[in-house]
C-alpha cells in the first residue's frame, strides 16, 4: 500500500520593507490597509530619498566635469592673450628695429608666428567658454526620478 502523501507546509510570505508581515495580522483587524499604505509610503518614500541622493551626487560630479572645462577654457584663453600681447610687443620692436636699421626680422616673423598662435588660443578658449556643457543627465535622472515618483504614488493610492 502507499502512504499518503505528504502536503507541503505552507509558504510564508515575504514581509514589505516597513516589518509587517505581507497579508497582515489578524482577520479582525481594521487599520491592517492603514497600516499596510503606511508601510508602502514610507518605503516609496525611503527610496525617494535614496534617490536624490544619488542624484545630489550626479549633479556634484556633472558640476565638476563642467567646472574643469570652464578651467581649462579659461587657461587657454589667459594664456592666448597673454602670448598676443608679447607677439605685439614683439611686433612693435621689429618695428623700431626697422626704423633705426638693426636686424629686425626675427622680431617679426617671430612675433607674428605668436600672434597666430595667440589669437588662436583665445578664440579656442572663448569658443569653448560659449560652448560648455550643461548637466543633461542630471536633468533627465530628475525628470525619470519625478515620472516615478508620480506613478509610485499614483498606484499607492489606487492600491494603497
Amino acid at each position: 500500500m502507499k502512504a499518503p502523501a505528504s502536503v507541503p507546509p505552507p509558504i510564508p510570505q515575504a514581509a514589505p520593507r516597513g516589518g509587517a508581515p505581507a497579508g497582515g495580522g489578524s482577520p479582525g483587524e481594521a487599520s491592517n490597509g492603514k497600516a499596510s499604505a503606511q508601510a508602502h509610503l514610507r518605503a516609496a518614500g525611503e527610496d525617494l530619498q535614496r534617490l536624490l541622493a544619488l542624484q545630489w551626487e550626479l549633479g556634484k560630479a556633472e558640476a565638476r566635469q563642467i567646472a574643469r572645462a570652464a578651467a581649462l577654457a579659461v587657461a587657454f584663453a589667459v594664456g592666448g592673450v597673454i602670448l598676443t600681447v608679447a607677439a605685439l610687443v614683439l611686433l612693435a620692436s621689429g618695428v623700431v628695429g626697422y626704423a633705426l636699421g638693426v636686424p629686425w626680422s626675427h622680431l617679426v616673423g617671430t612675433g607674428g608666428t605668436a600672434l597666430v598662435l595667440g589669437l588662436t588660443l583665445t578664440g579656442w578658449g572663448a569658443y569653448r567658454l560659449k560652448n560648455l556643457p550643461w548637466p543633461v543627465e542630471t536633468r533627465r535622472s530628475v525628470e525619470e526620478t519625478l515620472s516615478w515618483l508620480g506613478a509610485q504614488l499614483r498606484f499607492r493610492l489606487r492600491f494603497g
